[in-house]
């Protein structure tokens, strides 16, 4: 058998999250420049609002989801110009790929929400809007009902820790949080993880470093019940 070549790995420059944003934008500016409006884009070609403020003068059509930190029904939306919108209301695809009016219904009451500044009423951005004061005071009050029990095989203690949003819209943005880090006396952090997402009600969590961690961020206040008595069911 001949010996395979030595692997040659060519890494591109620029590369990364960052340089393929900038070359988004060059791309946007040099249509505009050589083509003229309108120029269409898929999804907000970067996350972030001052650059697409930039942009937006140019930009005659936007495409993006309507889930994710919308916090609506998972659809596809089209923002844009009017006679654009129309041209594409025309064409007989509209008919096969609209959705249903369920979607409709869900995407009207979120949107509702936004204009009326309820954004409570927005799951994501409730959760979002959770100071890392509150989830600490919440976190404080788990702990101490769990290890009020008279036997208890866990150890829960708080973190300083990172929320992150994630998603296409924003893969890299953080919020501060405090996380509770838990270990079992008799459970490997992967066996607690597991029985956690057993128990009933389940709860997902997540290892790090040889301990289970619980973000209260994506757990409502009225679910902190729940999640005491599932810890204390394992305690």
């Amino acid at each position: 058998m001949q010996a395979k070549p030595p692997l040659k790995i060519v890494l591109c420059s620029p590369r990364g999250f960052c340089a393929g944003v900038v070359r988004a934008i060059d791309t946007v500016e040099r249509a505009l420049t050589i083509y003229g409006a309108p120029v269409y884009v898929r999804h907000e070609i970067v996350h972030n609002r001052y650059v697409l403020d930039s942009l937006r003068t140019g930009v005659d059509i936007v495409a993006y989801s309507g889930d994710k930190l919308l916090g609506g029904p998972q659809a596809g939306l089209i923002s844009g110009r009017a006679d654009l919108v129309a041209r594409m209301r025309s064409n007989s695809l509209f008919r096969a790929l609209r959705v249903d009016k369920l979607t409709y219904a869900a995407l009207e009451a979120t949107l509702l929400a936004y204009v009326k500044h309820d954004h409570d009423a927005v799951p994501v951005l409730r959760m979002m809007r959770l100071s890392k004061e509150e989830i600490t005071q919440r976190a404080e009050k788990i702990i101490s009902q769990v290890e009020a029990a008279e036997r208890n095989n866990l150890k829960l203690v708080l973190l300083d820790g990172e929320s992150v949003i994630g998603g296409g819209a924003a893969p890299s943005a953080v919020l501060a949080t405090r996380l509770i880090a838990m270990t079992h006396a008799s459970l490997s952090a992967n066996q607690l993880n597991e029985a956690l997402r057993q128990g009933d009600p389940p709860v997902i969590a997540r290892v790090d470093e040889g301990r289970v961690l619980v973000d209260l961020r994506t757990v409502f206040p009225g679910q902190d019940g729940k999640l005491i008595s599932a810890l204390g069911a394992l305690a």
